[in-house]
């Protein structure tokens, strides 16, 4: 079943086997600028992935919405970073998760992401309990001072175990923009 709903100016659409009882299941929210939310869903039923709701918020301004804090477009027709995201953690916290628990219900809530919304994914653990687990797809953790600002403050929420240990992955170890290299780890 898909569902489209529009909460604060953010386009949230909701997939779940509506044969399944909800409260059981997770909830994996998606913050997206494309629309690849159908297949996603296909694609995890045709791979017979576990059982999980799909969530998608899309109409976000990204630089806005996903930022930590400013920081100077990187190219010329590009915006700049308006540093936001603690505003819309506490959007999802008090006025989107509730209504998608209400819409259908879910046990637990994977936050997830690619790029600077896979930053978003990690920087919400300093910022909010809320979140299970998270998943950060190609996370834009060059972001100026984003390793300073991890190694200076602690965790709110330590992602819940795999096998007894956390589960922390990440792949890239540079990338090249705006005419420089940015070291991440």
């Amino acid at each position: 079943m898909k569902k489209i709903i529009t909460i604060e100016e953010k386009t949230v659409t909701i997939f779940h086997n509506e044969n399944l009882k909800n409260e059981d299941i997770p909830i994996i929210i998606i913050n997206t600028f494309d629309e690849y939310e159908e297949k996603i869903w296909n694609l995890s039923k045709e791979y017979n992935c576990s059982d999980y709701i799909l969530v998608t918020i899309s109409n976000l301004n990204l630089n806005k919405d996903m930022s930590p804090w400013f920081m100077e477009r990187l190219y010329k027709n590009d915006d700049d970073y308006i540093g936001e995201a603690d505003a819309y953690i506490e959007q999802l916290e008090r006025r989107i998760i509730p209504v998608i628990k209400n819409v259908v219900g879910g046990k637990e809530i994977i936050l997830g992401g690619y790029s600077l919304a896979g930053l978003f994914a990690i920087y919400s653990l300093y910022k909010t309990n809320i979140f299970n687990k998270i998943i950060s797809c190609s996370g834009s953790l060059w972001y100026p001072d984003f390793i300073k600002f991890v190694k200076e403050n602690k965790l709110e929420n330590m992602p819940e175990c795999t096998r007894g240990r956390p589960l922390f992955v990440h792949v890239s170890t540079c990338m090249y923009m705006h005419n420089k290299f940015w070291l991440v780890m």
